[in-house]
C-alpha cells in the first residue's frame, strides 16, 4: 500500500475527516496500518496508511495526529503545507462531527442554564428525552444541535494569540456520554479567548477558535429553550 501511494506524491491530498479517534480503527485498517514517511527541507511527516476506502482513496492518519482523514489523488499542495509545517490548513474546519450513534446522552450549559437531555437507540432510530422526566421541548433542543454541527473554525491559536484581560470564561460547554469506547465522556468547552475569539476544547484538541459571535449564538439558543 505504502508503495502504492508513493508513485502517486506529487497528487493526494486530504478530502474528508472520517473520524477523530482511534475508535474506528480496526474498521479504517488503521490498527495494522503501514508507515508511509515524507521528508523535506524543514519537516517531515509519517502517515499511517490503512485500508482503500474504494478504488481510489486511502484512510491514512498523519502522526502524532488522533485525526483519520482519507486521502485521495488530487493536488499536491496538501503535502506541500505538511511538509512546510502549515498541517493546520489540512484540519477540519468544524468543531463537532455530529455523529449522534455512540451517545447515550448530552448536556448542554451557557451561564445558568443546563439541559440533559438522553438518546435511546433502537436500530438506526434515536429518540430524545430529558433526563430527569420533563418534556422534551425537541425543536428548541435541534437548534442549538444544528448551531453546533455547523459551527466552523475562523482561525487556530497558532495564528492569534490569547488576551488574558478575558480570562478563560466558559461561554457554552456540550459534554457528549458514550455507549462504547474506550472514553466514557466528552466535554467540548468553548471558553472567552480575546476579543472577537473563543477557543474550542474538545478530544484533546486546542487549537481552533471561533468567534465570540458563534459562542454567545449557542448560548442563546439554549438561554431561548428556558425563556419559551
Amino acid at each position: 500500500v505504502a508503495a502504492t501511494l508513493c508513485d502517486a506524491l506529487e497528487t493526494m491530498s486530504y478530502i474528508d475527516c472520517v473520524s477523530y479517534n482511534s475508535e474506528k480503527d480496526a474498521e479504517l485498517g488503521l490498527d495494522s496500518a503501514g508507515k508511509l514517511s515524507i521528508v523535506g527541507k524543514n519537516n517531515s511527516v509519517s502517515l499511517l496508511v490503512g485500508d482503500m476506502a474504494d478504488s481510489e482513496n486511502y484512510y491514512v492518519r498523519p502522526e502524532p495526529s488522533p485525526l483519520a482523514y482519507m486521502l485521495s489523488e488530487a493536488a499536491s499542495e496538501a503535502f506541500e503545507l505538511l511538509i512546510f509545517g502549515e498541517e493546520r490548513k489540512l484540519r477540519p474546519d468544524e468543531i463537532f462531527k455530529g455523529d449522534y450513534s455512540r451517545v447515550d446522552g448530552i448536556t448542554f450549559t451557557a451561564g445558568e442554564n443546563t439541559l440533559s437531555v438522553l438518546l435511546t437507540h433502537d436500530g438506526n432510530k434515536i429518540s430524545y428525552s430529558c433526563d430527569g422526566g420533563a418534556e422534551l421541548d425537541y425543536n428548541a433542543f435541534a437548534l442549538i444541535c444544528e448551531e453546533l454541527e455547523k459551527a466552523t473554525a475562523t482561525s487556530y491559536t497558532s495564528v492569534y494569540d490569547g488576551d488574558g484581560a478575558y480570562g478563560n470564561e466558559i461561554i457554552f460547554k456540550a459534554v457528549f456520554r458514550f455507549n462504547s469506547g474506550k472514553v466514557p465522556e466528552a466535554s467540548l468547552e468553548i471558553s472567552r479567548y480575546s476579543e472577537k475569539y473563543c477557543k474550542v476544547s474538545f478530544m484533546g484538541r486546542e487549537d481552533q477558535l471561533i468567534t465570540l459571535e458563534k459562542a454567545e449564538k449557542m448560548a442563546s439558543l439554549l438561554s431561548d429553550y428556558f425563556a419559551q
